[in-house]
C-alpha cells in the first residue's frame, strides 16, 4: 500500500468528520489559488457545526493556518487534494487540474484523488551519452535529483577506464542539481563505449532492482539504441525520450512523461474491463453494491473499477467502497475518460 495512503486511512480513523477539499492550483504561485481556497472554506464551515464543538474548532484553525502560510501557496503544482480532521491535514500535490470540491462527511471523498494518481508512476530517468550519465527520479509531480547514495556507488564504474579520467559530483547542470560522472578525456572508439556502457548497466541493474521502478531513457536516439542492446536489467521501458533530458525544459519533462505514463495507465485499464468481462461471464465477478461489499468483507476482491461519473445518490456508497478496497488491499481503479460507454460502472472482479 502507498505509504500517503495508508496515512490517509490513518487519519480517516480518528474521530470526527472528514473534510475533502480539491481543487486546481498553479506552479507560479497565483493568488487566485488562495482565492478559490477560501471561497471552498467558506463553503463548508457551515457544515463543520454537525461535528463535536472541540473537534470543529480544530479543523477551523487548521484551515485557517493554511491561508496564512505562504511558503505553500508559493509552491503549488496543477492541483491538490486534501483531507482534513481536526488539527490533522494530510496534502497531496497532483499533476493534473482537478474540479473545485469541498464535503464534510463520515468517510473522504477518494474517487477524484485516485482518479489523478493512478496514472502518475514513480520512476527513474536515467540520461546517458557515451561518456557521461544523469539521474533523476520522478514521481509524476516533481523531478529530484539522485545524490549521495547513488553516487558513491557510481564511482566504481571507472576504475578500469583511463587512468586520466575524472570523476566530479555535485555539479549543477541547468536548473536542476545532478550528481553525474565524467571522463576528462572520453574515448571516441566504439570499444571503450561498450566497456562503459557496460559497467554503468551493471552497477545501475542493482540500484533499480532495489527500488523497484520503472526507468525511462534519455540521450541521443544512437545512443538510446546502443545501450538498449546492451542493458541487462528489466527495469527500462520500451518507450524513451527520444532526445537528451538536457533538450527539455523541467516543465516539458513532466508533461512528456506524464503522457506517457497515461497511456500506459489506459492500455492497463483496457486489460482489467477485459478480465472483469471474463470474470462476470465466469461468475467471479459482480456489478451488485450489496455483493461486492459482502466480497470486500471476506476480503476477496482483486479489482474495484469504479466510473467516473456515477449519480449522487450513489456517493456515499461508492465512497465507502473504495475506503474498503483500500484498507483491504484490493485495486481500486478509476476508469479512464476514454471509456465514456462504461463512466457509470461499478463491479468487482473476485479472488479465486
Amino acid at each position: 500500500m502507498d505509504s500517503k495512503i495508508k496515512k490517509l486511512l490513518d487519519l480517516n480513523s480518528l474521530p470526527g468528520k472528514m473534510i475533502s477539499l480539491y481543487q486546481p492550483t498553479t506552479r507560479i504561485g497565483d493568488q487566485r489559488d488562495l482565492l478559490i481556497y477560501k471561497n471552498l472554506v467558506k463553503s463548508v464551515e457551515g457544515l463543520l457545526d454537525n461535528d463535536s464543538a472541540n473537534n470543529t474548532e480544530k479543523t477551523r484553525e487548521s484551515l485557517k493556518n493554511l491561508q496564512r502560510d505562504s511558503n505553500f501557496w508559493q509552491y503549488r503544482t496543477e492541483g491538490l487534494a486534501m483531507f482534513v480532521k481536526g488539527d490533522q491535514r494530510l496534502v497531496f500535490d497532483l499533476n493534473q487540474s482537478v474540479k473545485e470540491s469541498a464535503t464534510v462527511k463520515d468517510l473522504p471523498f477518494l474517487v477524484p484523488l485516485i482518479e489523478a494518481t493512478q496514472i502518475a508512476e514513480d520512476h527513474f530517468v536515467l540520461d546517458i551519452s557515451k561518456d557521461r550519465f544523469q539521474l533523476w527520479y520522478s514521481n509524476g509531480v516533481r523531478l529530484f535529483p539522485i545524490e549521495e547514495d547513488v553516487a558513491k556507488s557510481f564511482s566504481e564504474l571507472f576504475d578500469d577506464l583511463d587512468s586520466d579520467a575524472d570523476v566530479n559530483y555535485g555539479s549543477y547542470r541547468g536548473k536542476i542539481p545532478t550528481y553525474h560522472g565524467y571522463r576528462a578525456k572520453p574515448e571516441e572508439d566504439e570499444k571503450n563505449k561498450e566497456k562503459y556502457f557496460r559497467y554503468m548497466d551493471n552497477q545501475l541493474s542493482t540500484y533499480f532492482k532495489n527500488h523497484d521502478l520503472k526507468v525511462l531513457l534519455g540521450g541521443t536516439t544512437e545512443n538510446i539504441a546502443d545501450w538498449k542492446n546492451r542493458a541487462t536489467s528489466q527495469y527500462y521501458l520500451d518507450q524513451d525520450l527520444g532526445k537528451p533530458v538536457g533538450d527539455f525544459s523541467d516543465q516539458e519533462l513532466l508533461n512528456f512523461t506524464n503522457d506517457l505514463f497515461a497511456q500506459r495507465f489506459e492500455k492497463e485499464a483496457s486489460k482489467k474491463l477485459e478480465r472483469l468481462q471474463a470474470a462476470l461471464a465466469n461468475e467471479r465477478a459482480s456489478t451488485n453494491l450489496t455483493e461486492i461489499q459482502q466480497k470486500l468483507s471476506e476480503r476477496n476482491v482483486e479489482d474495484l473499477i469504479v466510473g467516473y461519473s456515477y449519480s449522487d445518490a450513489q456517493t456515499t456508497q461508492v465512497d465507502e467502497l473504495v475506503l474498503n478496497a483500500l484498507e483491504v488491499g484490493a485495486n481500486v481503479i478509476v476508469l479512464p475518460r476514454k471509456f465514456e460507454d462504461q463512466k457509470r460502472m461499478i463491479a468487482a472482479r473476485f479472488r479465486y
